[in-house]
C-alpha cells in the first residue's frame, strides 16, 4: 500500500497509476500479454492484457488463490466479499447476488435521473435557452455531489435533494452528521486505505477529521442495521415509506436467506459496495 504515494522513478518504479496512464502501451512495447512488475521486496504484480487468460484466472480460485493478506485493510467495517475466500465467499455471495437484480438497477437509474433533474432545477439550468453554453468551474464538484446523493439515496434509502446541506442537524450521540461523514468517507477512502493506522493519530486536522468520519459512519451503519432489522421483522413501525434501496435489500436478503450475514459482514459489504 505504500506505493500509493510513491511517484514514478525511472528504472525502479513505474508509478501507482501506470496501468491507467500507460494502458496498452506497455504490452505493445514488450510484445506480450503479460507484464510482471517486481518490487524490491520480491513481490510481483502481473498485469494482463488477454481476456481469455483473465477469465481463466478469475474462474480458478484454487490454482490462483486470492492474496487475502493484501486485502485485510478493506476489513475496516467488517468482513466482506472482497476479503472472503472459499465457502465463506460463496455464503456471502449467495446473499449479495439477490440484491443486484433488475429492480435494483432500475431503482438506481430512477434515483440518479431524479437527482439530475433536481440539480437542473436548483441551479436554474432548466431555464437556459437551448444551444446556450453552461460554464462549470470544476466538473468534479458536480459529479462528486451526484455520486454522493446516489449513494445516500439508492444505497442507504435517504431522500436527499441537491440543495440539502451536508452540515445538517446532528443526530443525538454523534459528533458529525450522516451526510458529512458519508461525504468525507467517499472522498478519503483511498487515503484511509493507503496510510497506516497510527498516521490518523497525528495532530493533523485533515487526518483527524477522516478518522472521526469513519468512526461516525460505522456507528451510523450499525444503528441503521438495527433499525432496519426491527422494521423488517415487524418490531418497529417505519416512519418513512418503504424504499427498495441497496441497504434495505441487503438486510432483508440476509434475514430471509438460509445463510444470513452477521452484522459485521453487513457493515463490511455495505462499505465495499459504496466504494
Amino acid at each position: 500500500m505504500a506505493g500509493f504515494g510513491t511517484p514514478y522513478i525511472w528504472g525502479l518504479y513505474p508509478g501507482f497509476n501506470m496501468p491507467w496512464k500507460g494502458k496498452h502501451k506497455l504490452f505493445k512495447k514488450w510484445g506480450c500479454d503479460v507484464v510482471s512488475c517486481v518490487s524490491l521486496g520480491g513481490q510481483s504484480i502481473l498485469y494482463l492484457a488477454d481476456a481469455d487468460l483473465i477469465h481463466k484466472i478469475n474462474g480458478n480460485g484454487s490454482a490462483y488463490p486470492k492474496p487475502v493478506k493484501e486485502y485485510t485493510v478493506l476489513n475496516y467495517f467488517g468482513p466482506n466479499l472482497v476479503t472472503a475466500t472459499g465457502a465463506d465467499w460463496r455464503r456471502q455471495q449467495s446473499v449479495s447476488k439477490t440484491v443486484f437484480n433488475y429492480n435494483g438497477w432500475c431503482f438506481l437509474w430512477d434515483e440518479t435521473h431524479r437527482i439530475f433533474e433536481n440539480m437542473m432545477e436548483s441551479t436554474g439550468w432548466m431555464d437556459v435557452p437551448v444551444g446556450q453554453d453552461i460554464h462549470v468551474k470544476h466538473a468534479v464538484d458536480i459529479t462528486l455531489r451526484v455520486a454522493l446523493l446516489a449513494i445516500a439515496n439508492a444505497g442507504f434509502g435517504m431522500m436527499m435533494k441537491w440543495n440539502d446541506d451536508v452540515q445538517d442537524a446532528l443526530t443525538p450521540g454523534h459528533t458529525m452528521s450522516f451526510q458529512t461523514a458519508l461525504h468525507i468517507v467517499a472522498q478519503s477512502s483511498i487515503l484511509k486505505l493507503a496510510l497506516p493506522k497510527w498516521a490518523f493519530n497525528l495532530p493533523l486536522p485533515r487526518l483527524r477529521k477522516i478518522r472521526t468520519a469513519f468512526k461516525e459512519l460505522e456507528v451510523y451503519i450499525q444503528e441503521m442495521i438495527k433499525e432496519k432489522k426491527d422494521e423488517i421483522l415487524g418490531n418497529k413501525e417505519s416512519e418513512k415509506p418503504e424504499r427498495h434501496d441497496l441497504f434495505h435489500n441487503l438486510v432483508r436478503a440476509s434475514l430471509t436467506g438460509d445463510q444470513p450475514l452477521t452484522d459485521e459482514e453487513l457493515q463490511g459489504n455495505i462499505y465495499i459496495y459504496m466504494l
